[in-house]
């Protein structure tokens, strides 16, 4: 009987040890620390990256980029990497993480992909974008967290933006005109957009081209509206631009 009691005493002494070295180790416990690596590419580290815990981005969507999802890498700081949890939290329709993949030759970085689930109307004509907000926890196993933030602008296509000039070219004929469209733009060229088509309308005349710049002449004086719309190649046209030109022979 003496025996038991001694070995009973000794498994409580050994439980409450155990759980008072747990909770110590608790309160000395630091939550793990979450950094963005906006440079990190094909799981290749560099010691120069740049971390942050705030990551402001943008990304074109559509058919000029065949892109419809974001990656982003994240690293984890924590003496046992292994055993954090990561994930994400933000509005059910702001869209989806489908992956979060550990990589191979880092176990302290993540790969995320985050597909948006849609693309607001901005409030600048012809801007079509929504900001979407992401908050990525890592949480370790005494469950501790830490959290950092995405701020991501996700843009539709940005229709074009017509742009016009005139001058006179003609001189035996001085009705004689150049109409120059050459410096109208698409406003997401840098994701791969331009300009395909022209739409000129000169005194109620419409002319149809793929030619920026287009000869008129004016058969009497007097004052004419001109009006121009451009296409860009996601086959979406600009706002009209209109313009009077007084012709004075």
């Amino acid at each position: 009987m003496k025996g038991k009691m001694i070995s009973l005493v000794l498994l409580l002494f050994t439980v409450f040890s155990c759980e008072f070295r747990w909770d110590d180790a608790s309160k000395e416990n630091q939550a793990p620390e979450l950094f963005f690596l906006p440079s990190y590419q094909n799981g290749a580290g560099n010691e120069n990256l740049e971390k942050s815990q705030m990551l402001t981005d943008s990304i074109k969507i559509g058919q000029k980029t065949n892109a419809g999802s974001y990656t982003f890498y994240v690293e984890v700081e924590d003496d046992y990497p292994e055993l954090i949890e990561i994930g994400t939290s933000y509005d059910a329709t702001e869209g989806e993480v489908t992956a979060i993949t550990s990589i191979e030759t880092n176990v302290n970085v993540y790969q995320l992909e985050y597909v948006p689930s849609s693309i607001g109307i901005g409030k600048e004509i012809g801007k079509r974008m929504e900001k979407k907000e992401l908050t990525i926890y890592a949480k370790d196993h005494y469950g501790k967290r830490s959290n950092i933030y995405l701020e991501l602008m996700v843009y539709d296509n940005l229709i074009p933006k017509a742009v016009m000039q005139y001058k006179q070219i003609g001189s035996i004929r001085p009705g004689h005109f150049e109409i120059n469209a050459i410096y109208s733009y698409d406003q997401d060229a840098k994701y791969g957009g331009y300009i395909t088509e022209y739409a000129f309308e000169i005194d109620g005349k419409k002319i149809q081209t793929k030619k920026s710049i287009i000869e008129y002449i004016f058969q009497e004086p007097g004052q004419y509206e001109l009006k121009l719309k451009v296409k860009d190649n996601d086959g979406e046209w600009s706002e009209e631009l209109r313009a009077l030109i007084p012709i004075n022979f």
